[in-house]
């Protein structure tokens, strides 16, 4: 198995589908996506990372002034056209700042690369993500989500602990993980799973990878799944379908 660049939420497809990681990790397979809810979860993103960089330059106490002043900056017509939307995000976002507050400061990670190298039978795994926020006084990492994301999901989870891998491995020590959907208010702890039970489904994954074993499947991508028809008639011949 030659040296491997894995990005921390390309985990996640894994669990969804083995087949469609393969697909995706060999550039074979580029899955249909909502463009539009692509552009406005990344665009809240921008908004909230702007919103922390002028927070910690300017130390301004309105809240409410500072999000509206960043959101001129950073909307587009994506999020123009959904005000009531935006209005409950600005109102989740906020009442949880306030909260973080009053326990915490302005000593913060927003939006911040990192790598890890992990090692994996004699072969070296790296492993590339974004963090979307870190509480250095609190060591609470924090995971932004939009949309109906059910933050429950065992595949979470893990992605969860991955971004703690990446933090531990930089030198940074993590008490909690939040994930926090700015729609719903909803805000999951994660809760802390076993070294052992971690390292079992990372090797999981990487053993699929060493051995070369995808099997396919079913789930909620298959209805727009360009290699779909590699699924269905797997292991078929033209003789069995009567062509």
């Amino acid at each position: 198995m030659e040296e491997l660049k894995i990005s921390a939420h390309t985990f996640n497809l894994y669990f969804d589908c083995p087949r469609a990681f393969y697909y995706n990790m060999k550039n074979y397979l580029q899955l249909p996506i909502d463009t539009e809810q692509l552009l406005f979860g990344s665009t809240i993103h921008n908004i909230i990372a702007l919103f922390y960089e002028k927070l910690k330059t300017s130390n301004i106490e309105d809240l409410d002034r500072l999000w509206d002043d960043v959101y001129k900056e950073c909307s587009n017509y994506v999020t123009n056209k959904d005000e009531n939307r935006i209005a409950k995000i600005k109102q989740n976002f906020l009442a949880f700042e306030r909260r973080r507050r009053e326990n915490s400061g302005n000593d913060y990670l927003v939006e911040q690369r990192f790598e890890a190298e992990i090692q994996y039978n004699n072969h070296k795994i790296r492993i590339v993500g974004v963090i979307d926020f870190y509480d250095r006084q609190t060591k609470t990492l924090v995971d932004w989500k939009t949309g109906d994301t059910f933050l429950s999901e065992h595949k979470y989870v893990f992605q969860a602990h991955i971004y703690k891998l990446l933090l531990t491995k930089n030198n940074l020590d993590v008490n909690k993980i939040i994930f926090f959907n700015l729609d719903t208010g909803q805000h999951v702890p994660i809760p802390s799973v076993s070294e052992k039970f971690f390292n079992r489904k990372l090797n999981e994954i990487l053993n699929s990878i060493k051995n070369n074993c995808f099997p396919a499947r079913k789930c909620y991508l298959c209805k727009n799944c360009p290699y779909r028809i590699r699924c269905e008639f797997e292991g078929v011949s033209i003789w069995q379908i009567g062509l």
